[in-house]
């Protein structure tokens, strides 16, 4: 088995999800990622657009569908983006160090994002891994609201670390990401 430490200097992470390495067939109108799988691109007016006409149509069961959705979609994308980068970088996802994702936290934009946001941009975490984290999120602040001893709500980052879902180094990494980006913005 290959030592994950000695992946760092061959990994291009960037790469792999830079929008550079995007190709691109007009004709076709298709878009590939640098694995070679077609990708799709929408526009928020588009997805604004689904989510009116589920909420026409299903009315509150909207969320539910939604949530199904994305947990279904969410596990596809997990196992496809592990086979795609096991094919490019001949290493599984699980056993990149941890050094590799505090550099991609490091290298991710300026924008304001949420904790959860940040660790799912930088590859620490999946979709569904954050959907269901955030569930317990919920019920654990219905708890505490519900408590008389004046229980906080549990933090994201504690029930990541909590679940094992993430390394205590990457919730502190984007906790900084986050303190950094709204630093700056304040100024």
């Amino acid at each position: 088995m290959t030592n994950p430490n000695d992946l760092i200097a061959t990994l291009d992470l960037e790469r792999f999800f830079s929008h550079d390495s995007n190709r691109y067939d007009l004709a076709a109108g298709t878009a590939c990622n640098a694995a070679g799988s077609r990708v799709i691109y929408l526009s928020t007016d588009v997805v604004k657009g689904i989510h009116q006409a589920l909420v026409d149509e299903a009315g509150p069961a909207w969320r539910l569908i939604l949530k199904n959705c994305g947990t279904l979609w969410g596990r596809r994308v997990a196992r496809h983006l592990d086979h795609e980068l096991g094919l490019m970088f001949n290493a599984n996802p699980a056993d990149l160090p941890v050094a590799e994702y505090l550099k991609l936290i490091h290298d991710l934009p300026e924008d304001s994002m949420r904790l959860g946001e940040i660790l799912v941009r930088a590859g620490a975490l999946t979709a569904a891994e954050l959907s269901e984290s955030l569930d317990l999120q919920l019920a654990g602040a219905a708890a505490a609201k519900d408590s008389e001893d004046d229980t906080p709500a549990p933090q994201i980052g504690d029930i990541l670390i909590g679940q094992q879902v993430v390394q205590k180094e990457l919730v502190e990494a984007a906790v900084g990401k986050q303190a950094a980006i709204n630093d700056k913005k304040a100024v």
